[in-house]
């Protein structure tokens, strides 16, 4: 969100129905927003599965915020909090950031706010549990407590009660599938469940569909009945008699030279790129006689300006790198890898030759 808008276009935004966001969240320089209780009232999960500097809830720079207030923000399943530069922002140290995300990346970066001192605590009167961490009661404002549910409760609590354990981030009612803000596998038919009903298809890890939707928007990979954006390694885009669109199966009967996925419209011969690029998924050869189509990988330092640095977006760097050089075999000039904080070169894990038909500073 990056507006200049008045309180009054503002407050006639708001998302009710917004329960999970699979992604990231990001406020930067948002002005006269000064809670996101309005805009996001039963955001409950932050998936993180593709995330801003290692971060899947930013906060950065928003002068008149003056409480997060994401009152049904209970899991955040990949990623860490970044909450910056926001000099009006209170009720940000009485939220237990830690209970909230599962899986951090990096450690929750909360600085140069409000100072805590001018903060008000939270009010006794709200009855806040406590945390377990320091004993202080945890809040997201003055009339809003922080849910904290015990490790007794993986799918959340409403109340004092559990909810059903394929439930993610809470739920309407205890002990029911039906009634989950998300679900922690599958949602099949408005019900969590860690399988597909037969005969659908698992659709991006967090859904089933029936075939025909799947065939229409995905790539289906028959053999794990699953809907995929893209043909993985080791498949073969095929099209069976029952469907118009394109399936995938493994590759069993085809030639050692096609072992490796091959991508839509090149079927029964290698494909080769001039120059390595987004959207090169697929190709075994890279061709380059001069150091403008050498392979290279670099990672840009972040935009922010102020310590600590943000950490590179090497997480989705190294995994934009997999899909687009995983079926990599050859390189007829050179590899030059530089200012990159990429933690394994394992996405060339299928190169096995480099020619060096042409070579940088005689290497």
């Amino acid at each position: 969100m990056r507006d200049n808008a008045s309180i009054a276009r503002l407050s006639q935004y708001s998302f009710p129905g917004l329960r999970e966001i699979t992604h990231h969240l990001l406020v930067y320089r948002v002005f006269n927003l000064t809670s996101l209780r309005g805009l996001f009232p039963n955001l409950a999960v932050i998936r993180g599965d593709v995330l801003f500097h290692n971060y899947a809830l930013v906060i950065y720079d928003a002068p008149s915020l003056r409480e997060v207030g994401l009152v049904s923000l209970a899991v955040i399943l990949r990623g860490s909090v970044r909450i910056e530069r926001n000099p009006q922002l209170c009720f940000v140290h009485t939220v237990d950031w830690e209970h909230i995300t599962v899986n951090r990346l990096a450690e929750n970066y909360i600085n140069r706010n409000r100072p805590q001192r001018e903060c008000p605590e939270c009010p006794p009167a709200l009855g806040c549990f406590r945390s377990r961490r320091c004993g202080a009661p945890r809040c997201w404002g003055p009339q809003h407590c922080q849910a904290l549910c015990g490790g007794e409760c993986p799918g959340g609590c409403v109340g004092n009660q559990c909810c059903h354990e394929e439930c993610l981030g809470g739920c309407q009612r205890p002990h029911s599938a039906t009634s989950c803000h998300a679900c922690r596998n599958l949602l099949d038919e408005g019900r969590c469940t860690q399988s597909c009903s037969s005969p659908k298809f698992k659709v991006l890890q967090h859904r089933c569909e029936e075939r025909s939707s799947c065939r229409r928007n995905y790539v289906i990979k028959l053999d794990t009945k699953e809907c995929v954006k893209r043909c993985p390694l080791g498949y073969n885009l095929s099209k069976t008699r029952r469907e118009r669109s394109s399936a995938s199966r493994p590759l069993t009967s085809f030639p050692l030279a096609a072992r490796l996925r091959v991508p839509e419209g090149v079927r029964g011969r290698r494909r080769e790129e001039r120059e390595p690029r987004p959207g090169a998924a697929g190709c075994t050869v890279i061709r380059g006689t001069s150091p403008s189509t050498s392979t290279a990988a670099e990672i840009k330092q972040n935009a922010f300006n102020t310590p600590p640095p943000l950490l590179p977006r090497a997480e989705n760097i190294e995994r934009e790198l997999e899909e687009n050089l995983g079926s990599l075999e050859e390189v007829t000039g050179f590899v030059k890898v530089f200012r990159s904080n990429v933690t394994s070169l394992n996405f060339l894990r299928n190169l096995t030759r480099i020619g060096g038909s042409s070579l940088l500073h005689s290497k």
